[in-house]
């Protein structure tokens, strides 16, 4: 585990166990506390969001296995970038999806070659990785995230947005804001 981690939990041992410990523990959505600190990373990061907007996971294939409940019947497309990690591609297959991969160049996804996919092939779902795509580590530009956006609502096409990776960026000083960032209301 990343070293904050071990830091956290002690503070967390330390200082909000008993807090912790006062209530039912159950909670669906995740902790609601969690859910408070992660809509507000995610406003400070130009994404507008709500505690209520969240539902935390046990990690990105949680995620994923849910979204692709909600949005992947047998037989949809769904669109990829091309390579992609192989976990996703295990997930939409196992869900009976039908891949079609969009190429990568420096900045993402081919925006050309999308926008004639989203056309052409009306997927049920966008799958994409923007902050440094695994396994290439491209970082989508903002110009890019602002175009595949503006194509994701032109054509309805939902996108899952893969940010495992979101992190500070260390030349410029900020995160990248997510994909919905510029296609309020996200």
């Amino acid at each position: 585990a990343a070293p904050e981690l071990a830091v956290t939990l002690r503070e967390l041992v330390r200082d909000g166990l008993d807090d912790l410990l006062s209530g039912p523990g159950y909670h669906p959505a995740g902790l609601p506390e969690l859910r408070e600190a992660i809509a507000g990373y995610l406003t400070r990061n130009g994404l507008p969001t709500a505690h209520d907007e969240i539902v935390v996971t046990t990690g990105a294939h949680q995620g994923l296995v849910l979204v692709t409940e909600l949005y992947v019947s047998q037989g949809a497309t769904v669109l990829v970038e091309s390579p992609n990690w192989p976990g996703c591609l295990d997930v939409f297959r196992s869900a009976g999806a039908r891949l079609v991969t969009v190429p990568l160049d420096e900045e993402g996804p081919e925006i050309h070659t999308l926008g004639v996919l989203l056309r052409e092939r009306r997927p049920s779902l966008l799958y994409l990785m923007p902050t440094y795509h695994n396994p290439t580590g491209v970082l989508m530009s903002a110009a890019r995230r602002r175009r595949i956006a503006e194509l994701a609502a032109e054509h309805e096409v939902p996108v899952l947005e893969d940010n495992a990776y979101m992190t500070y960026h260390a030349e410029s000083g900020a995160v990248p804001a997510p994909l919905a960032a510029y296609a309020p209301p996200g």
